[in-house]
Order: C-alpha cells, then sequence, then structure tokens
C-alpha cells in the first residue's frame, strides 16, 4: 500500500480517535493539494472557496501557492519546517507502533512525500523466484499486465504497468546475493502529469532504437498457499511461471493444487567484466533447464530429429553437392562433439525465445541469423556460421549465389506474414513449420553449411512456439525422397512423420 502526502493529508481525519489526540498537528500534512490538475477560472474561485483547514495552516506558516498560467495548473508548496513537521509526525506514528520497521521492510507499508514534479520509491530489494509448472492451475483474472524496456545496461528501465509509464533504476548488490537471491537497491520515478509520463515513453523510444535493448512481458496476480499467506505468481512472454517470495520464504511445500515446483531462478540483470557473477547466473539457469520436464521432452525430440538428420552430427564434414563446397574444420569425434553442443545451444534458444514478438523484418531475419549461427557455431574458422554459400546446387529453385541474398529478403517478408497469421489462427502451424523446412532445406539452400540443421531448428521454434509436439523423423533418405518430389508429397509426408515413432 502506497501513500502519498495529500493521501495522508486528506485521510487524516479517519485515524482513530487515539492518534488524533496524540498528534494534533496531522491535520497539517497536506503537503500537495490538487497538484497537477488543470482548472478554469470558475474551478479556481469555487475552490478558494471550500479551500480546507489544511490549507490555510500552511499558508499562514509561510507555504505558498505557485500557480503556471500557461498551464492554469495550481499546487501548494510547502516550506522547509513544515516538511520537518510531517518528518516528525511519521516518527512519532512509528514510535506508537502505527507504522513498524517490519511493515515498513516487507512492504506492507510505504510513505513517499512527493515533490511538485514526480513521485520517487526507494527500496532494497531482496528477493527470489521459485520457478513453478502452472499449466494445470487455472488464473481466472491476471491483476497486472507489464512491459519492461531495459537499456543496453540492464540497469535501466521504462515499465509499462497496466500502460502506465514510469522510470526504475537498478544499482545490483552483488556482495549481498546468494545462490537462490537477487539483491540490488531499486529507485523508482513515477510520472504526475500527463506531460511527465509523455517524455518517458519518448525515452523508451530513444533507448529501443539501441543495439543490445531487451523487451520482456509478463503477467501477474495474487494467490492463496495452503496455509493461507498470499504471494503474486507471475507469467511471462516465454511461457514460464514463478512465485516472488522475500529471501527466507518457503514455498515449495504450500503450493495449490495444480502448482508444480521446478525450481529457483533469478531475475536477469546483465553484467559486464565480472565472470564469477555470469557462471553464477549460467549455473541457476542450468538448475531451471534441468527440472523444467517440458524442456526435456521438447530437447530429447528435438536432438533426436537433428542427429537423425544432420551428417555432421554423425561427423562427417559432406562435400558431395558440388566440387566447390569446402568442407568443415572439423571431422569425426571432434566435429559431432560441437554438433552435438550446438543442438543443446539451439534448444535452450528455441525455448527461451519461441515467444518472441515478430513485428519487423529485422525481427525475423535477426531469428534467422542466431539459429544460424548457433547451428554452425564453431565448426568452420574460414567462414562465419550464417555464411551463404558459394556454389551451386542442383535442387530446389536452383538458386544461384549472387541471387540468395535477395531470395531471403523475400523468405523473410514471407516469414513475418506466415507467422502473424499463425498468430491470428488462419494459418496452420504445421503448415508454417513445412513450409520453412521446404524453402531453407531444398528452395533456396541458402548456406554455406548446415541448411538442413537450420530449417529443421527454425520449423521447431514455430511448432514450439504453437506448443505442437515435432515431427518423428526416422530415416533421412525417405526424408529428402519426399521432399525432392515436390511440396505436395513432401506435405503428405511431413504429415505422417507426426504419428510416427522412432525405430
Amino acid at each position: 500500500m502506497y501513500v502519498t502526502a495529500d493521501e495522508f493529508g486528506n485521510n487524516i481525519n479517519d485515524m482513530s480517535e487515539k492518534i488524533k489526540h496524540n498528534f494534533e498537528q496531522a491535520e497539517s500534512v497536506k503537503l500537495i493539494t490538487e497538484a497537477q490538475k488543470t482548472y478554469t477560472d470558475e474551478e479556481i474561485a469555487e475552490i478558494e472557496k471550500e479551500r480546507t483547514i489544511s490549507d490555510a495552516e500552511l499558508l499562514t506558516s509561510e507555504a505558498y501557492y505557485k500557480v503556471n498560467e500557461k498551464r492554469g495548473e495550481k499546487k501548494l508548496i510547502a516550506t522547509q519546517e513544515q516538511i520537518q513537521k510531517i518528518n516528525e509526525t511519521v516518527e512519532k506514528l512509528l514510535a506508537q507502533g502505527i507504522l513498524t520497521q517490519e511493515s515498513l521492510n516487507n512492504g506492507d507499508l510505504e510513505i513517499h512525500f512527493e515533490e511538485p514534479t514526480i513521485g520517487y520509491e526507494f527500496e532494497v530489494e531482496k528477493e527470489q523466484r521459485k520457478m513453478v509448472d502452472a499449466t494445470n492451475f487455472q488464473v481466472l483474472k491476471w491483476q497486472n499486465h507489464v512491459i519492461d524496456t531495459y537499456d543496453q545496461s540492464g540497469r535501466c528501465r521504462i515499465r509499462l504497468k497496466n500502460n502506465e509509464p514510469r522510470l526504475s533504476l537498478k544499482i545490483p548488490l552483488l556482495s549481498q546475493d546468494t545462490d537462490e537471491a537477487k539483491c540490488c537497491i531499486r529507485l523508482e520515478f513515477k510520472p504526475s502529469t500527463k506531460e511527465q509520463a509523455e517524455e518517458l515513453l519518448k525515452i523508451k523510444e530513444l533507448i529501443m532504437e539501441e543495439e543490445g535493448v531487451q523487451t520482456h512481458e509478463k503477467w501477474g496476480t495474487p494467490i492463496n498457499l495452503t496455509n493461507g499467506d498470499k504471494v503474486w505468481i507471475n507469467k511471462d512472454d516465454q511461457g514460464k511461471y514463478w512465485i516472488e517470495t522475500d529471501e527466507n520464504h518457503d514455498v515449495k511445500e504450500l503450493l495449490p493444487n495444480g502448482i508444480t515446483y521446478l525450481g529457483h531462478s533469478k531475475s536477469k540483470i546483465k553484467i559486464t567484466g565480472n565472470d564469477s557473477a555470469i557462471q553464477k547466473e549460467a549455473k541457476i539457469q542450468e538448475h531451471f533447464f534441468e527440472k523444467d520436464p517440458l524442456f526435456q521432452s521438447f530437447q530429447q525430440s528435438f536432438s533426436e530429429n537433428i542427429e537423425t538428420m544432420s551428417r555432421s552430427a554423425k561427423g562427417v564434414s559432406d562435400t558431395s553437392v558440388s566440387k566447390d563446397k569446402e568442407k568443415l574444420d572439423l571431422e569425426g569425434e571432434e566435429l559431432a562433439n560441437q554438433v552435438k553442443e550446438n543442438i543443446s545451444g539451439l534448444a535452450r534458444y528455441i525455448w527461451e525465445n519461441k515467444l518472441k514478438q515478430f513485428k519487423t523484418v529485422d525481427d525475423i531475419r535477426k531469428l534467422v541469423n542466431d539459429i544460424a549461427d548457433l547451428a554452425n557455431n564453431k565448426l568452420s574458422e574460414k567462414r562465419a556460421p550464417n555464411a551463404f554459400r558459394s556454389h551451386e546446387v542442383p535442387y530446389g529453385r536452383k538458386i544461384l549465389p549472387n541471387e540468395i541474398e535477395g531470395e531471403m529478403e523475400i523468405f523473410y517478408g514471407a516469414l513475418l506474414e506466415k507467422i502473424n497469421n499463425a498468430d491470428n489462427g488462419s494459418l496452420n502451424f504445421k503448415d508454417l513449420a513445412k513450409w520453412i523446412e521446404l524453402e531453407i532445406n531444398r528452395n533456396i539452400h541458402p548456406y554455406a553449411d548446415g541448411c538442413g540443421k537450420i530449417a529443421n531448428s527454425l520449423s521447431a521454434f514455430f511448432l514450439a512456439r504453437y506448443n505442437n509436439s515435432l515431427p518423428h523423423y526416422v530415416s533421412r533418405k525417405d526424408y529428402y525422397a519426399a521432399m525432392n518430389q515436390g511440396e505436395e508429397a513432401f506435405g503428405e509426408y511431413y504429415q505422417q512423420t507426426f504419428n510416427k515413432e522412432k525405430e
């Protein structure tokens, strides 16, 4: 619960008679009256007639009105002496046990005195995240909808909370971190005028133009544990659920029916030049993935498909498609081990990003490049992982090397349109995945290496996005035989792979 100076003044008469007797000065704590509101001349005159005794008392002790004639805004500015009186009043409340240090520490009650321009909050956060599977738990209504935009450092955040903007600055206290809890200082500024809100939105747009910006979306609502305690459950745009608690609150044995404990995690803050903190975060994320049964099922199916279809996964660097195709730097067991590591990275990337929103062709290009980079990571030092081929191929549309870039731009635009159609239900997600494999693995075949792995990974991304199981590829030979017969034949084959079991 948050109490501003205005609310404190307006509601002081509602306090108990005991508090009123002890603090006779409490009625004068109305620091800002009708702040940031625009009035007509008639309204200002009427307000003057009905001015409360609180304003009158402040004005007699040197407070004054500040009027912005251009905007028609009127504020009551208190003196330092009056602000001191307010502080003394709060100290008396603390002394009487009305406001306890415990209530202030755990966030039950916060009092912050607003300057006339912008609201301000300060808090030392030490919280832990309990990752949970809540797919069998029905949330009737999400109370909060939050979209966070972080700058490159991860320290500055513009938050849209239920469409209201605010600015947060976070200062990590890494020395106070534990394996389960993240500690930081949080400073938060809330606009008190329409103009300030618009300025924060402008700041958000400027931040979003920079490289390395992160945007996260989440929803939150309170739920009751089995012992009656109330905690907040959250869901993010990647489909992950977690419960935030203070450092010492253990909820594992108190979760209601339908919610399963997976493990602990911490909210991510970008770290620069601190390997120990990075390694600690990586360890925590590893712990979460190990406990997530949905991810484990996806990873197993995904890995089996790539290992069935990819020659490099078997340690073979094949150049039979063209005499001009260069071999990979790795061979045999070394190649197979690196591909296995790359498959693991691809699975994690897909699972972490599957619910990402794609608004522009640049968003699609980045997704495809990211997947290509991961699929071919460390396989060749002679060319970039996402390098297009320089040799010709005898299948598909037989796209020449100098035509690939233009073809891929067409592909990016078409994929963006198909994603929108799949999101709104007008395109079947399996048809989207099938189209991706045909375009990347056969029709365009754009990459110097790994077109099969990239096509399989990109199609798996969107099957996971729409909560569908992956196909079961039993035979590389059958896959390419169907693909080379054309779209209709491959479509029939592809549909059947969802009903096959591994041999």
